[in-house]
């Protein structure tokens, strides 16, 4: 009797071995992490995750055959998990060198500039990045590429904050001489939070990213093929350069944000009404 019932065991154990090897690739578990990086990601007024990438990655998940929910989560946090655990999925990602083996690459989705902003009433003439760092301080949020990036590079006047909102508030309330971000964000923000942008100068252009797609450095070859495959389909059939295109419409028609689309994808670029300095190499 006892061989019939390990028989039985074993058989089950067979059965339920073979079933989960043949589930599809699409079936294998992922998370979505993004940040609050409007007009790429962000909350919107109805609480869900929406944004330009995310429209992307929606698509993204209907090709792969899974129906995952998007969470926006604090940098810093995202971060942790992303380095931690395989089959996560993260948006937006700027390409650095320093980062490039630290993910798997999905996709680029966007390209934008990173600027030195001030109060117009502090008369600052800051045009480079040893000058930033001499300032009292300058606000980042935690986390996010630019405090790295502004760090490795030597500056310790750093300000952090969780997220950009802060980082204005601060800046409007002269607690901190300077900032970092981007237009497009920096206008969306102002627009959903009404905050006055004639009260800011942009004082120079730091830097240039490319943002990406990418997913956890431990995720297996056959999900990370799975989902890149699927990417490069979308771009190869003009799904991501539709999807540009309706928000770069979007942008001027409700919040006259303008931008560019370039080789497919969003390109964000300074407003014509502003003069800024030289781009730090």
């Amino acid at each position: 009797m006892k061989r019939v019932v390990d028989s039985a065991v074993v058989s089950i154990l067979l059965f339920f071995l073979n079933y989960f090897c043949m589930l599809p690739l699409s079936a294998a578990p992922v998370r979505i992490l993004t940040l609050q990086e409007p007009p790429a990601s962000f909350t919107n007024e109805r609480y869900k995750v929406d944004g330009y990438i995310t429209d992307i990655v929606n698509q993204l998940q209907q090709r792969v055959g899974q129906r995952i929910n998007i969470e926006l989560v604090p940098e810093a946090r995202a971060q942790a998990e992303v380095k931690q655990h395989p089959n996560i999925i993260m948006f937006g990602i700027s390409r650095l060198p320093f980062r490039e083996d630290e993910y798997r690459w999905v996709g680029k989705v966007l390209v934008k500039p990173w600027v030195a902003y001030s109060l117009k009433s502090r008369n600052l003439f800051t045009t480079n990045l040893d000058e930033l760092g001499q300032l009292g301080s300058v606000g980042v949020v935690r986390g996010d590429i630019r405090q790295t990036w502004l760090e490795n590079l030597g500056l310790q006047n750093l300000s952090l904050v969780t997220n950009h909102i802060q980082n204005i508030q601060m800046l409007m309330k002269r607690r901190i001489d300077a900032l970092v971000y981007e237009p497009v964000g920096l206008k969306f923000v102002a627009e959903t939070h009404g905050f006055d942008l004639t009260l800011l100068q942009a004082l120079f252009v730091v830097n240039h990213s490319d943002v990406w797609i990418v997913m956890s450095k431990q995720t297996p070859d056959a999900v990370f093929t799975l989902w890149h495959e699927a990417f490069n389909a979308m771009a190869e059939d003009g799904s991501i350069l539709k999807i540009a295109l309706q928000w770069q419409e979007k942008l001027i028609q409700d919040m006259n944000i303008e931008t560019q689309v370039i080789d497919g994808i969003l390109n964000y670029q300074l407003p014509s009404s502003i003069s800024i300095g030289p781009v730090y190499p």
